[in-house]
């Protein structure tokens, strides 16, 4: 969120600062195109390593705490290598391409009728729809993949930055059709 609103006070405390906040998960492969197996998830304390522990007596410590994939140096370097590259600068640009086009795609949702559960801060916008998994499964018929939303029911868009504005206009009137269906 700070790369979304650098400075912005409004934002809300978003991480472990919040009490509630158990874990946090890093995926740089969503949006700056590094390696899956890079991700990583956080913990605010051990306890739940637990649950992800296996055990592995042919090592030097008894407990592994990866999750499959996780243990490839290659990744990290690669993640690391992009965010050198890409400096902040770079993902201020890649965040800031990807919030445009969410706004792009709102104001599209909204011609069709379908109005916003909340307005977006990031890269992701729901749709206020009756039936999501109609519209999702007319979707997938049309080659469109989309995600919904159990409660409230609704249409989920993660607008990501291999999404383009041409690439939604694309789209809109396939939705418009499976809205009709």
């Amino acid at each position: 969120l700070e790369t979304l609103h650098p400075g912005d006070h409004r934002i809300p405390p978003w991480d472990f600062r919040v009490k509630e906040v158990t874990s946090l998960s890093v995926d740089p492969h969503k949006m700056v195109g590094s390696t899956i197996p890079a991700g990583c998830l956080l913990f605010r304390e051990e306890a739940p390593l637990k649950h992800i522990s296996v055990s592995s007596p042919y090592l030097t410590s008894t407990k592994a705490y990866t999750l499959a994939g996780t243990r490839d140096s290659g990744a990290v370097a690669a993640a690391y290598a992009v965010m050198k590259h890409l400096g902040r600068e770079g993902y201020e640009r890649i965040v800031a391409a990807c919030m445009d086009n969410t706004s792009y795609l709102e104001k599209r949702l909204r011609e069709l009728g379908l109005e916003p559960v909340i307005e977006p801060v990031m890269n992701i916008l729901a749709v206020h729809h009756p039936d999501p998994d109609l519209v999702q499964e007319r979707m997938r018929k049309r080659g469109f993949f989309l995600s919904r939303v159990r409660d409230p029911p609704a249409l989920r868009f993660v607008v990501m930055p291999h999404v383009t504005r041409a690439s939604i206009d694309v789209m809109i009137p396939e939705l418009e059709g499976a809205l009709k269906d």
